[in-house]
C-alpha cells in the first residue's frame, strides 16, 4: 500500500513538471512570435497605416519627377498629356508600397557616413488620404542602400528594387509611338525621297503568286532585273530592295529624344526640314477562305533626321506627332542606299 502511494506521489510530480514545462514553452513560444511579429511590423518602412501611394515625387541630384494617380491612370503630375508607360508607375508604387528595411541602425554616427547629408534621392510619396512619407536615400552599400525618414530617429538598409526603379528623365518612362508591322508579305509600295532626288518601288503580284518588283520613274516601270545602276554601285537593284523591305520589316522606335519639341530641338535633331521622307504602302490580308478574306490598306510615313553621334541611329518622327524618338541605322541605311543607288534626280 505504502508502495503504491509512493508511485501516485512520484507521477503527480512528473505530472506537474510536465505541465509547468509545458506553459514554459508556450509562453516562450508565443513571445518568440510576438517578437518576430513586432520585428516584421517594425521593418515595414510605408505601411503604418498608410494605403497604396496616389502620389509618388522623387529628386534625383538637381532634377525633380513627380507623378499623381487618378481613376486608376498615373500622370505626369505637371503634364498631363504626356504618354506615360504606365508599368514604369505601378511598379515603382508597389515597390514603395512593400518598401522594408533589410536592417534597421540606431544613428550613432554623422549622417555624412551613410551618404545621408545629402542624399543622393529624396523621395515623397502619399497615400489617398494625405498620409505621406518623405525618404531619404543615401549611399550604395553591398548591393543595398542607407535610407532614412525625414526626421526620422532610425537608419536603414534597403535593397536596390526602388533605387532601380526610380528613372532620371520622364523620357525614359514614355509609353513609345508604334509603327505599323511592315514585312516582305504586306509591303507593297516605297517611297523615299531627300532633297532634289527621290525613289518610287512598286510591287506587283504575278499569275503564279510570285511578286516582281519595279523601279518607278515618271511613267515608266522598269522592273529590278532590267534596271540598270551606276557601274560605282556594288548590289544588284534587287538587293538594293531586298535590303530596304528587310530593314523595314518590324521596325519600331526604339527610344525617345524629346517630347513636344521646341523649334530649336527639331533643329537640332535635324527635323526643322526632315533629310530623309519615307511613305511605305501596306496591305494587310486577313482570312484563309475565298469568301472571308478581308484585305486592309495604309500608308506608314516617316520624318527622318539627323544620326545620333555614335552612328547607331536616326532621329525621326511620324507626321504631326508630338515626339522625337529615334530609328535603328538598320532600317534607315538600306533605305538611303537604295535610294544612292536606284533613284532619280539630282
Amino acid at each position: 500500500m505504502k508502495k503504491k502511494a509512493r508511485t501516485l506521489i512520484i507521477l503527480g510530480a512528473v505530472l506537474v513538471v510536465c505541465i509547468g514545462a509545458y506553459i514554459g514553452v508556450s509562453v516562450y513560444n508565443n513571445a518568440q512570435a510576438q517578437k518576430t511579429a513586432d520585428e516584421t511590423k517594425a521593418a515595414q518602412i510605408w505601411s503604418d497605416g498608410r494605403g497604396d501611394p496616389a502620389s509618388i515625387a522623387y529628386t534625383a541630384g538637381d532634377k525633380t519627377l513627380s507623378f499623381t494617380l487618378e481613376d486608376g491612370k498615373w500622370y505626369v503630375t505637371d503634364d498631363r498629356d504626356f504618354p506615360l508607360q504606365q508599368a514604369s508607375l505601378t511598379n515603382l508604387a508597389t515597390t514603395v508600397g512593400s518598401l522594408s528595411a533589410v536592417r534597421t541602425i540606431d544613428i550613432s554616427s554623422p549622417l555624412s557616413v551613410y551618404g545621408l547629408d545629402k542624399p543622393a534621392y529624396t523621395v515623397t510619396a502619399a497615400d489617398a488620404g494625405g498620409n505621406t512619407l518623405t525618404l531619404l536615400i543615401g549611399a550604395e552599400n553591398g548591393g543595398n542602400y542607407y535610407a532614412m525618414a525625414k526626421d526620422g530617429n532610425k537608419i536603414y538598409t534597403i535593397s536596390d528594387a526602388l533605387v532601380g526603379d526610380l528613372k532620371t528623365d520622364y523620357l525614359d518612362m514614355i509609353a513609345l509611338e508604334t509603327i505599323h508591322s511592315l514585312s516582305s508579305t504586306n509591303v507593297s509600295a516605297i517611297t523615299v525621297t531627300a532633297g532634289g532626288r527621290s525613289l518610287k518601288l512598286d510591287k506587283h503580284q504575278n499569275k503564279d503568286s510570285t511578286y516582281t518588283w519595279f523601279i518607278v520613274d515618271g511613267d515608266t516601270y522598269t522592273t529590278a532585273d532590267e534596271f540598270t545602276t551606276a557601274a560605282t554601285t556594288d548590289q544588284s537593284p534587287q538587293k538594293y530592295i531586298d535590303n530596304a523591305v528587310t530593314g523595314l520589316s518590324s521596325v519600331s522606335f526604339s527610344s525617345c529624344a524629346a517630347f513636344k519639341p521646341t523649334a530649336d530641338d527639331l533643329k537640332k535633331f535635324g527635323l526643322d526640314a526632315p533629310q530623309l521622307t519615307v511613305n511605305v504602302d501596306y496591305a494587310d490580308t486577313t482570312g484563309t477562305g475565298t469568301l472571308d478574306q478581308a484585305t486592309t490598306t495604309g500608308t506608314v510615313s516617316l520624318l527622318i533626321g539627323a544620326a545620333l553621334d555614335d552612328g547607331s541611329g536616326y532621329y525621326a518622327m511620324l507626321p504631326g506627332s508630338s515626339q522625337v524618338n529615334v530609328l535603328p541605322a538598320t532600317a534607315v541605311t538600306p533605305l538611303t542606299d537604295a535610294l544612292a543607288a536606284l533613284g532619280s534626280g539630282k
